[in-house]
């Protein structure tokens, strides 16, 4: 399966992509990834705590709480694919600058603001049937370009100590995202088993 992000930020330097299946169907999963909050999310909220970010609206969902934070939603194709963008300054104190890409994948590439870096994320959703068509294979990638050779060498040190505390994020939230849309098609089962005459 093709990476939404290979229309959107087709040239990085640093991508991180993880994985995981889903027991429920790609409709569940989508809503599940939108509703995921970061109340669900501990390590998340401990990380960025450290990290000098506020956790303040943890109840919110961690989607809209990225929007509020600055990254554009760049493509939404329902129930498929997502990905969300922004140029920013994340080595600097509370993540530095941060601005929005407009919407429209094409878009993000153009933009080009010296001592900055591109950064996109992605979530992709591959049905894979099973019993009742009910799984999804969920896919979240990231990718971040320097738009200057000054960007990239701030950009790499910094890349280097967070790496590994951002895939504890991804990890976490594809597993919250998994519970939830799981626990979603066991009760509308139930409920439709228990519907049957």
């Amino acid at each position: 399966m093709d990476s939404p992000l290979d229309r959107v930020l087709p040239e990085f330097a640093h991508r991180e992509v993880h994985t995981v299946t889903v027991d429920a169907a790609p409709e569940l999963v989508w809503a599940a990834l939108w509703e995921v909050s970061g109340k669900e999310l501990p390590v998340t909220r401990v990380l960025t705590t450290i990290r000098g970010l506020s956790s303040r609206g943890a109840g919110r969902p961690l989607l809209d709480r990225f929007v509020a934070g600055g990254f554009g939603v760049v493509l939404d194709e329902a129930p498929r694919a997502l990905a969300l963008a922004a140029a920013g300054q994340p080595w600097k104190l509370r993540g530095g600058k941060r601005v929005p890409l407009p919407d429209g994948d094409a878009e993000v590439s153009e933009f080009v603001r010296p001592g900055f870096v591109l950064m996109a994320t992605s979530f992709a959703l591959e049905p894979l049937g099973g019993h009742g068509g009910g799984r999804t294979r969920l896919t979240t990638e990231t990718r971040v370009q320097p738009t200057d050779a000054a960007a990239a060498r701030t950009f790499r040190p910094y890349w280097m100590v967070i790496r590994a505390g951002s895939g504890l994020i991804r990890h976490e939230l594809l597993r919250a995202v998994r519970r939830r849309a799981e626990k979603a098609g066991a009760a509308a089962a139930q409920a439709a088993a228990g519907a049957k005459p």
